[in-house]
């Protein structure tokens, strides 16, 4: 069975955005309504391509683990204390926003 690509986890409903790429300096800031828990990444254009690859090979087909492996990999030694307190539906609103505020989408090319 082959495996998705990082471009596979993203959701169909964005196919035609126009953001202009962040300054990789910029970083966005979830801070979650319910757990109170602030999660602050890089803006998806700005990820290194090497956190997408591990994250897909360690997550396979399993879209929420490819989601939980990047986090993992940016938030290193704060993931369980950032992740671990938020609710699923927080977590479900996070990467929508993640996603749709930032000029590429997981795996995306800034070119498309």
């Amino acid at each position: 069975m082959p495996t998705k690509a990082p471009q596979d986890h993203k959701s169909p409903a964005k196919k035609n955005k126009k953001i202009a790429p962040h300054d990789p300096s910029e970083m966005f800031v979830y801070d979650a309504p319910h757990s109170g828990v602030t999660v602050t990444l890089p803006y998806t254009e700005n990820l290194p391509s090497g956190a997408i690859r591990r994250a897909q090979k360690n997550a396979g087909d399993n879209e929420m683990a490819f989601y939980f492996a990047i986090l993992e990999e940016l938030l290193e030694d704060d993931f369980e204390d950032t992740v671990d307190p938020l609710l699923q539906r927080e977590i479900a609103e996070m990467i929508k926003r993640w996603e749709g505020e930032s000029a590429t989408e997981l795996g995306e090319s800034s070119a498309s």
